[in-house]
């Protein structure tokens, strides 16, 4: 099976899964790290079975989580959680992004998009996740203004549903903070013609030392979209934090 790229349980799968359902999690991680496929019907015994996800702890769960962002394809992992059901039973929040259209400046859906900006980050905890849940907000908040779709504050209403999620997967207080902080200002560098001073301050200010990570952040975020008019330029925003810095 190594050899072959398989992924199989050791004893009978329904009894391997029920006895444990967090190996669920690490049959995805597994196959989402070494490409491996799946044994005949395992795929299907997992659908059926991710309800059961429900009696794990929620650090174990984190746990495995954090290590499937770390891949050097998160999204390959996280869209096969959705596919296989698991995503619904600890993460609705994630699982509901998917099929909401965005418009013009998007070539996908919100959870595609989150997908791609997910992948463009480095392998960095904080700033992973916060590519995973910077959008997160859309859902609640998406509405059609003049035939246009907008989501007006979906950073505010994102960040709290950060937090909530963080929290209910046992994450700690200090990574909770530093992920909701860049999830509420990822909007931010986008939000006025000319980066000035005093604004370059503020952001100094409420970032708190994070600035970098919000930096990368928005570059995946912008290197998502399509047809957009005048692109942020971070690298010139990066320059004027330095020297008002």
């Amino acid at each position: 099976d190594l050899k072959n790229g398989i992924l199989r349980t050791p004893d009978e799968p329904e009894r391997m899964i029920d006895e444990d359902p967090l190996r669920m999690l690490r049959i995805v991680r597994f196959h989402a790290r070494f490409g491996f496929r799946y044994a005949e019907g395992l795929r299907e015994l997992i659908r059926e079975r991710a309800w059961r996800l429900e009696i794990i702890s929620a650090e174990r769960i984190q746990e495995e989580f954090s290590r499937m962002l770390l891949l050097r394809d998160p999204a390959c992992a996280v869209r096969e959680l959705r596919e296989l059901g698991l995503l619904k039973v600890f993460a609705p929040e994630l699982d509901a992004m998917h099929g909401v259209e965005q418009g013009k400046w998007h070539q996908a859906d919100v959870f595609e998009h989150t997908m791609h900006v997910l992948n463009g980050t480095r392998a960095d905890l904080v700033l992973r996740m916060a590519a995973l849940l910077h959008d997160v907000g859309k859902p609640e908040t998406k509405i059609i203004k003049e035939g246009e779709i907008r989501f007006f504050s979906h950073e505010v209403v994102g960040a709290a549903i950060t937090k909530r999620f963080l929290k209910r997967l046992r994450y700690s207080t200090e990574f909770i903070d530093q992920v909701s902080l860049l999830v509420k200002n990822h909007m931010r560098l986008g939000s006025m013609e000319q980066f000035s001073a005093p604004a370059a301050r503020r952001l100094l200010r409420d970032l708190r030392g994070h600035e970098e990570l919000l930096f990368e952040l928005v570059q995946a975020d912008v290197d998502s979209l399509i047809n957009v008019p005048k692109k942020i330029d971070v690298n010139a925003i990066r320059q004027r934090i330095h020297e008002v810095a």
